[in-house]
């Protein structure tokens, strides 16, 4: 044990001319061995006895520390050392044991490997003490030969190799493990691939240079999808542009003969899959025997195994982010999309485009009429604003643009041109809401809910352009939104009442029928519209339930008026929307014949949209006419509108909108053609009521036009169900 000035004056390094790096292929290639020991002699002894030797091709370079303090730092600042000579005294008896233990158990460095050695015989460690802090050998000094040194050397090296190894294989496994958590992202996938590389590098106990190419199908174009080491850069690019020739050749070779392509030097190792095949390619800066072939054979089948999971899931995520109908994104993708542009400083928007009356194409022309249509309308979208990650959809018949600084008006004109379906031009209607301004702070998602509530009022509100998102609309649809929950408890709570307007003989005023119209009293909101709870209804799936109530409630009320012979019929409305239902019909005869009411003595009123629900509607109405219901095209004038219509259907009734008679007073073609309708329903036995008759003009132009039955305001308001009552016993009879 010496004397030293001070700590760092202890560390000695040997000088950088000891090793050739042209031999030894450059520092990173050294092993490093440390000499942490006070005697300066016994550090230049050890050089001269290693500094020429080599072990597994690399050359060794020593480093030089004369105490326990001195050797400490130094081991952590260079945690690559492979292993250390260690004298047990120094400037204390157990310098040597009290550095072992802090390497251990302070360092957190288990894989170095140390060797004791001591100049005083008598101080060997106990055995606990080599077993508790995994010594690898003790030696006295004055029997260290240079053979036995290099013994001791080697043997520490290849368990500190070994040892390297085992980390570096559960590092490639933790990679593929940790990249399988993440396969739902494209990233995840890229993670896998790069992990199976770097295991495989670790089986040959190298740094990983290599690429796991991957052919879709036998014919495919063979892509890097895994890449590690010098040919990290040639990741995503296909194989004919991989800058190494002799690696291109290996795996042009695997992939033609189906087979590894190895060398002592290289592999290229051959993976088959379902509808895929691939390679590894693995440079390698040592040999490789054939055990280690073997058992890469081997390691590469589990691994195919491994990639066609990771492809599947690959595919499953995928799924996610694109719609399997028209492969446009999804709205998890366009979120995402949203989001990388508010993380680059742009302020995104959305416009929410949907096709009005969809559902019609469906029911009418059939579900894959629509889906072409979709399919159409898709391209379109792509067609007009060409980002892939920014035009999706998001259910159905409703799609978002993601948008920045570009102006939606003009999307919205161009995307009201004409669409080729089947071979067939189509002008669609649409319906557009563009979410708000862009403000920090808003999310991916509530861009596109903006967007969405603004379509949502747009369509309520029977606005055509493009409706900007705003507070006021959030608060109306939220309003909407609690207005179907209100409104099945207002079913049964007493808020829903009917009234009833009559239908009287046009000549004698004689009242024939009377029409139930719903009524809710909302004990906060006071009346609400019925075109507003209807709609509720309608989107909110109660309809159906609305529709029962109002048969079920009408036949109760009427039955007296009917029983007695003062009211011929009743007439109730079917919703379109409800007509749907193949079982609509059915279901409200039930009712009526519980209520115990003349099937003759019920009339179902329908809109002329309800019979684009095409053959189950019409086989509805056909049925509950044989039945001795009474049908009645309600609205007729408006709409879809033509004669056509009025022969074909299985009708008792045509009712003519108020905007019709309205128009008669000032147009003498509409006069010409309201007497040509009601010539027609003579002639095919129908009977015509006017609706809306509020003046004694109108009254004139009804019996002028030899229109059978009128109701109006002229005649009644609508009435609750008592005063209906008292109001018909003072009618003529």
């Amino acid at each position: 044990m010496t004397e030293h000035s001070s700590e760092d004056e202890a560390i000695q390094f040997l000088d950088e001319d000891v090793l050739d790096p042209a031999v030894s292929g450059g520092e990173e290639n050294w092993w490093l061995v440390a000499v942490i020991d006070d005697e300066p002699a016994v550090f230049e002894a050890t050089q001269l006895a290693l500094g020429a030797m080599k072990f597994d091709g690399r050359p060794i370079k020593l480093i030089h520390a004369a105490s326990g303090d001195a050797g400490k730092k130094l081991l952590a600042s260079m945690p690559d050392i492979a292993c250390v000579l260690l004298d047990v005294v120094m400037e204390t008896e157990h310098a040597g044991l009290d550095l072992a233990r802090q390497i251990r158990e302070e360092l957190h460095n288990d894989a170095i490997r140390i060797v004791l050695r001591t100049g005083q015989p008598g101080y060997a460690p106990p055995l606990e003490v080599i077993q508790r802090y995994d010594i690898n050998d003790y030696k006295e000094k004055t029997e260290l030969t240079q053979t036995l040194l290099w013994t001791s050397v080697v043997c520490a090296l290849r368990s500190y190799q070994q040892i390297r190894t085992l980390e570096q294989n559960r590092k490639g496994l933790r990679t593929v493990i940790d990249a399988s958590a993440g396969l739902m992202r494209r990233r995840g996938l890229s993670d896998f691939y790069r992990g199976v590389v770097s295991e495989l590098a670790s089986h040959l106990g190298q740094l990983p240079d290599g690429v796991l190419c991957i052919r879709p199908s036998s014919h495919g174009t063979i892509q890097v999808v895994g890449a590690t080491g010098r040919f990290g850069p040639q990741l995503d690019h296909p194989l004919d542009r991989l800058n190494d020739p002799a690696a291109r050749r290996a795996i042009e070779q695997a992939f033609e003969q189906r087979a590894d392509a190895t060398t002592p030097h290289d592999a290229a190792l051959y993976l088959a899959g379902q509808d895929w095949d691939g390679v590894i390619y693995l440079a390698s800066r040592m040999q490789i025997d054939a055990m280690q072939q073997d058992l890469l054979r081997l390691f590469c089948q589990n691994v195919a195994l491994g990639i066609e999971n990771a492809r599947l899931l690959d595919h499953v995520s995928e799924l996610a982010y694109t719609d399997r109908l028209t492969g446009l994104a999804s709205r998890p993708r366009l979120e995402q999309s949203i989001e990388r542009m508010i993380e680059h400083g742009k302020a995104p928007s959305a416009l929410i485009v949907n096709i009005d009356g969809f559902s019609n194409y469906t029911t009418g022309l059939g579900d894959e009429f629509g889906h072409t249509l979709l399919r159409a309308f898709a391209a379109r979208l792509l067609a007009v604003h060409p980002y892939s990650d920014r035009v999706g959809c998001l259910y159905r018949d409703v799609f978002c643009l993601v948008l920045d600084h570009r102006d939606a008006e003009t999307l919205r004109q161009q995307l009201h041109e004409s669409v080729t379906v089947d071979h067939q031009k189509m002008r669609l209607g649409l319906s557009f809401g563009l979410s708000a301004a862009f403000q920090a702070g808003t999310t991916p998602a509530d861009v596109i809910r903006q967007g969405e509530i603004a379509l949502k009022s747009a369509k309520h509100l029977h606005r055509k352009g493009v409706l900007a998102f705003s507070a006021e609309l959030e608060q109306a649809h939220r309003s909407r939104a609690f207005l179907a929950h209100e409104l099945r408890d207002a079913l049964d709570s007493g808020q829903v009442s009917l009234a009833y307007q009559a239908q009287v003989d046009a000549k004698s005023e004689k009242v024939v029928g009377a029409e139930a119209l719903m009524r809710w009293d909302h004990p906060h909101r006071g009346p609400i519209s019925p075109v507003e709870f209807i709609d509720v209804a309608e989107t909110s799936g109660l309809i159906g339930d609305v529709g029962k109530w109002v048969t079920r409630q009408a036949c109760r009320e009427m039955k007296p008026l009917i029983a007695s012979g003062e009211l011929r019929r009743v007439m109730i409305n079917l919703s379109p929307v409800q007509l749907r239902d193949p079982d609509c019909l059915a279901e409200l005869t039930a009712i009526v014949e519980e209520e115990g009411i003349p099937f003759s003595a019920v009339e179902w009123e329908i809109t002329e949209s309800a019979t684009l629900g095409g053959g189950a509607v019409l086989t509805q109405l056909q049925a509950a006419r044989d039945a001795g219901f009474t049908i009645a095209l309600d609205d007729f004038g408006t709409g879809y509108s033509s004669l056509s219509m009025i022969r074909t259907l299985p009708l008792n009734v045509v009712k003519i909108d108020r905007s019709f008679l309205l128009e008669v007073a000032t147009s003498q073609h509409a006069w010409s053609i309201l007497f040509s309708i009601a010539s027609i329903c003579e002639d095919l036995g129908l009977e015509m009521v006017a609706e809306g008759v509020e003046t004694t003009a109108q009254l004139k132009i009804v019996r002028d036009a030899n229109i059978g039955t009128m109701q109006g305001y002229l005649i009644s308001r609508p009435l609750p169900a008592g005063k209906f009552k008292d109001w018909i016993k003072g009618t003529p009879q």
